[in-house]
């Protein structure tokens, strides 16, 4: 046997289902799920059996589950709210992976030896996991699975239980091309008849590689049984990891994300030196009293420095959160302030490169990244930027635009927004909003009094010299913002129109004029 077929590492996966509807408030046993960018992001068994699937549009998802609850899906809240079911599987077994919150993994090796037998460390961890109770769900129920290589493992969760050595390959035959997380690779093998992971790795591994790319390679093997990779041992002649010591020390968030913004940049480039790149990251992060945060990420090369910050918001958040309500002392403490801050990589591999596809280069994350600080560094850095979410009650105030590469220095607003306009999100958004003419059947202009109530139902609208007949219309929203300065404050109307010819637009009526906020399609 090759050392490309030698069989993957043996992985436990510990899963608890729906957690990101469980982190949002939901209950797992009603049909429920969370919503990102219109789509759904995490969904309960109930609202999958009722056929609510991932990436599935909300109105879609709403048509096949009239009674599904939805929230929005946030996902430093969930990392917070995983946080103790880390802490009680560290305290059961040590290497804790974080692959998203609500996933972790393992190497099987070292717990199935201590606790007797593989079976008897799964049970082990899934009584660990029993005993967290959140405050919205009481205690959580998890899947434990444990099968040869990452995807072996995970899928082998959701079904709580563990795969003989050796048997992976025909435990993954009968899965789905979705399992891969590859959309494109997917659609495409679909065109060509493969529906399943078995009909995949029948294919020759040559001939797909030939076809695919390495990205296609790696799928190849995962659908085999195999690593997505071959092992390709590798002992640095340097320390690959990146620290800094902070004086005075961080007693709020916010600036250690820069740092750990600058370290990732730092570690990543000490990578590329070296021609590797890493399985994992490991975020350590030290208080002055000797306490810390200590918590494995998993990386395989894909994150960016900015992803690999965002983790250390989610894992520093979770560990002040745990620390103000009497958690362990493996925790920094925040009255303290953080005075070290250390990322290190691990499961270093050779760096194989991608190959091109056969039609074309593909939009990797990682050449997008590299043309944009090309082109930061011809036109500056706050030329190219990039939207973040806001709080607001309108289109315009929700989306703002910092420098590509920076974190966002005020996160979301929470509301309540009173008045704010619903969701879907508008397409279009006009900078400048330009102004218009709603007029009723006789030709007066619409007009909207106090209570939001309108003069007459619309007929017309005019925006420059384009003509419109309205054919539906909602009722209007009233904001009165900042009334307590009369320099600033404002009251107006908002409403939304839909015209004959399939638009729709979200319309403003402020001192006697109105104006077009955004348009619908």
């Amino acid at each position: 046997m090759t050392p490309n077929q030698a069989l993957p590492l043996r992985m436990i996966a510990v899963l608890v289902p729906s957690f990101g509807v469980i982190a949002a408030g939901g209950d797992p046993d009603l049909p429920a799920a969370t919503v990102a960018a219109g789509r759904i992001e995490a969904r309960t068994a109930p609202a999958r059996a009722a056929g609510v699937h991932r990436g599935q549009r909300l109105r879609d998802a709403q048509r096949a589950c009239p009674s599904l609850a939805v929230y929005p899906a946030d996902p430093a809240v969930a990392a917070r709210a995983f946080g103790p079911v880390v802490a009680a599987l560290e305290r059961t077994a040590p290497g804790i992976e974080i692959v998203r919150p609500g996933l972790c993994v393992l190497r099987a090796a070292g717990p199935a030896r201590y606790y007797g037998g593989e079976s008897e460390a799964a049970r082990v961890l899934r009584d660990a996991v029993a005993e967290v109770e959140l405050e919205a769900s009481g205690p959580l129920g998890a899947g434990v699975g444990i099968a040869d290589g990452l995807l072996g493992s995970v899928l082998a969760a959701a079904r709580d239980t563990v795969v003989p050595a050796g048997t992976t390959p025909t435990f993954l035959s009968v899965f789905g091309l979705g399992v891969l997380d590859n959309s494109e690779l997917a659609h495409a093998l679909r065109r060509l008849g493969v529906h399943t992971l078995g009909q995949f790795a029948a294919l020759p591994a040559a001939k797909v590689a030939a076809r695919f790319g390495s990205e296609g390679a790696a799928a190849h093997r995962v659908a085999c049984g195999l690593d997505a990779r071959p092992h390709a041992p590798r002992h640095p002649s340097r320390d690959l990891s990146v620290e800094l010591e902070l004086d005075p020390p961080a007693t709020v968030l916010e600036p250690l994300l820069f740092v750990a913004k600058t370290l990732a940049d730092a570690m990543a480039e000490r990578m590329r030196a070296g021609g590797v790149v890493c399985d994992r990251v490991e975020i350590t992060a030290r208080a002055t009293s000797g306490q810390f945060s200590r918590r494995w990420w998993r990386h395989d090369g894909r994150l960016s420095a900015l992803a690999v910050a965002e983790r250390v918001r989610w894992q520093l958040a979770g560990a002040w959160d745990a620390l103000a309500a009497g958690g362990s002392a493996e925790t920094a403490d925040e009255s303290d302030g953080v005075c070290l801050l250390q990322l290190r990589p691990d499961g270093l591999r050779v760096a194989t490169g991608r190959q091109l596809a056969l039609l074309g280069p593909d939009p990797l994350p990682d050449v997008a990244d590299a043309a944009v600080e090309r082109l930061q560094n011809l036109l500056g850095h706050c030329a190219v930027t990039r939207p973040v979410r806001r709080g607001g009650r309108d289109p315009n105030d929700r989306i703002a635009l910092i420098p590509f590469g920076d974190l966002d220095p005020e996160p979301p607003g929470d509301g309540p927004w009173p008045g704010r306009i619903p969701d879907p999100a508008p397409a279009r958004v006009p900078e400048d909003p330009p102004t218009a003419e709603l007029l009723d059947a006789d030709g007066s202009s619409v007009s909207v009094s106090a209570r939001g109530e309108l003069s007459a139902p619309p007929a017309r609208l005019h925006i420059g010299a384009a003509r419109h007949e309205v054919v539906a219309h909602s009722a209007a929203w009233i904001a009165h913002e900042r009334p307590w300065d009369p320099a600033t404050a404002r009251r107006r109307a908002r409403l939304q129109v839909a015209t004959a010819d399939g638009h729709a637009y979200l319309l403003a009526l402020q001192d006697g004029i109105w104006s077009v906020l955004a348009a619908y399609q």
